[in-house]
């Protein structure tokens, strides 16, 4: 019995890179241009705004959360940036993320001080978010033309590398540094694993909960300034997108969705994974409303495969 079931933990391990593999055997050989140069590179850039949000999804999924607001938040940080920027150049890309940052707070607040599930709060606050940024755009684009806010994703900081590809690799780098090496990491998934023993065993439960809400509130402000910078524009319900692809691309990287197991690596193949999917139903014709269809049934598969049911009463 328990060499069964290593073997399926093994099997679950390495199954997103699997199947990453395979879905991208089935697209090259279907079609050979899906490996030029060009669409990896529209790949790569796909992936950048759903990996940073990712990113900050992970810390929440990691103890047992949801983050239904990152969308939304993205959309709401990129607009305050937009609107600040004939104003304050490349400080509104501060601002707008820092209001992420805020919304993050506000989450976490909610969820630890009056107890309510995590879902319920954020999907709330998306619905709010998304009311507030069309009050702020008066329901049209804002257009961007300064140039300092521009080059947060066409300049290059490093080896000529845009900035919009160089910003989810150090973003996946510090995610994965502080999930892996720190003692607040360590308490994600011990939260992630059992909340009620972790509270006890003496570690800041609710801080460590809100400060995760605060980096998944940073990781929407940073991916919804990117965007505003990409489009030169901020424009309404941009970021909607974000929030079931991220979910979506954590869970099927392997992160349960119960908490307590996963990693910011796993999600990186999920991120990977999704976009060649999306890429390949594109080369096929499938319809954008399909494309959702396909994403939800996937996701649904991936959790029915991964999740620890013992711990299905815990999922907040």
């Amino acid at each position: 019995m328990k060499e069964s079931v290593k073997r399926t933990t093994a099997l679950m391990k390495y199954l997103p890179l699997i199947l990453l593999v395979v879905v991208s055997l089935f697209f090259g050989i279907l079609y050979p241009r899906f490996f030029s140069i060009k669409n990896v590179l529209n790949l790569i850039r796909q992936m950048s705004f759903l990996m940073i949000v990712s990113m900050g999804m992970t810390f929440i999924i990691l103890m047992g959360s949801i983050d239904a607001s990152v969308g939304a938040n993205a959309t709401f940080c990129g607009v305050i940036g937009a609107l600040l920027a004939p104003y304050l150049g490349g400080g509104a890309i501060i601002i707008g993320i820092l209001a992420g940052a805020g919304v993050g707070a506000l989450n976490g607040t909610i969820v630890t001080k009056v107890k309510v599930p995590s879902f319920l709060v954020t999907l709330s606050l998306m619905g709010a978010l998304d009311g507030a940024a069309l009050l702020l755009m008066h329901s049209s684009p804002v257009n961007i033309s300064n140039q300092t806010f521009l080059d947060f994703s066409n300049g290059s900081l490093l080896f000529s590398l845009p900035n919009v590809d160089l910003i989810p690799i150090i973003m996946i780098a510090v995610c994965y540094f502080v999930i892996n090496k720190t003692a607040f990491g360590r308490s994600l998934y011990a939260i992630g694993g059992n909340e009620q023993a972790t509270f006890y065993s003496g570690i800041r439960v609710r801080q460590i909960q809100i400060i995760a809400f605060m980096i998944s509130g940073i990781m929407a402000g940073v991916a919804g300034c990117l965007q505003a910078s990409m489009f030169e524009a901020a424009c309404p319900y941009m970021g909607d997108a974000l929030m079931m692809n991220s979910i979506a691309a954590v869970v099927i990287g392997g992160t349960q969705l119960s908490g307590g197991v996963g990693g910011p690596l796993r999600t990186v193949f999920g991120v990977v994974l999704i976009a060649i999917i999306g890429s390949g139903m594109n080369f096929m014709g499938v319809e954008p409303a399909t494309r959702h269809i396909v994403t939800g049934a996937i996701m649904i598969l991936a959790v029915s495969v991964n999740i620890d049911r013992s711990k299905m009463a815990y999922v907040k």
